[in-house]
């Protein structure tokens, strides 16, 4: 059962982390380049090796830059807040129906990643816990994520608190990545793909180790129910 709680964990954790903006390496090392302008000037001389002081003086003006290049530490934000992928596009209420909508990031997957996101971890805790009432209650919240999910999407068609375009509606969904399997332009591949090319790696690489020790931490340093009925 481990492996599937992990997997329900990587899942549900992945979806929460791509929901803020993209992580970033708050320090970076880079390198920047500076030119320098040079001018030279050539006089003419004449046959005894003085300087002409003529009207026929020869002077050749020559501009060169000379490129530096030097590495230095930079401190940046850790959120990079101009990433596009960061984008909820498809919430937006007042859009012209021929008007072509571009769904990128967590919109492929799902329509309420919130709320999946929180059933997902909700099943895989559940996968680990060896009580059977544990079990149906840490299940519920993927229930509310599918009724609820369905319920505000059928209101918002209906225009009750929302609206969803037509072209949203059949370009996303309410299952997580129900729309890349059946819905948006019928190449499974190449939609897993742009998922996939769209994640926030940071992020997701943050939730997918906090999966891993929520996992492996099952049963270390608590007692479990084996340990209380045998004494």
């Amino acid at each position: 059962m481990k492996g599937a709680s992990f997997i329900l964990h990587a899942l549900g954790l992945g979806m929460l982390s791509q929901i803020p903006p993209k992580l970033q390496m708050p320090i970076l090392y880079e390198s920047t380049t500076t030119t320098s302008s040079t001018s030279n000037t050539e006089l003419a001389f004449n046959d005894n090796n003085e300087e002409d002081t003529g009207g026929s003086i020869h002077t050749n003006v020559s501009a060169e830059k000379d490129a530096q290049v030097s590495k230095k530490w930079k401190v940046r934000c850790p959120f990079d807040f101009t990433d596009t992928r960061s984008a909820t596009t498809w919430r937006n209420d007042n859009i012209d129906g021929d008007h072509i909508i571009p769904i990128v990031g967590i919109d492929r997957i799902s329509r309420h990643p919130g709320l999946w996101s929180m059933g997902l971890v909700g099943l895989g805790q559940a996968c680990l816990n060896p009580s059977m009432a544990h079990r149906a209650w840490l299940s519920m919240p993927i229930v509310v994520a599918a009724i609820g999910g369905w319920h505000t999407d059928s209101r918002y068609r209906r225009g009750l608190g929302g609206n969803l375009n037509p072209q949203l509606d059949q370009q996303t969904s309410n299952v997580p990545f129900a729309a890349a399997l059946f819905q948006q332009n019928g190449n499974v591949v190449e939609n897993f793909k742009t998922i996939y090319s769209e994640c926030k790696g940071i992020n997701l690489g943050l939730a997918v180790s906090a999966a891993s020790m929520i996992v492996l931490r099952k049963g270390k340093g608590r007692f479990t129910y084996t340990n209380l009925s045998s004494k």
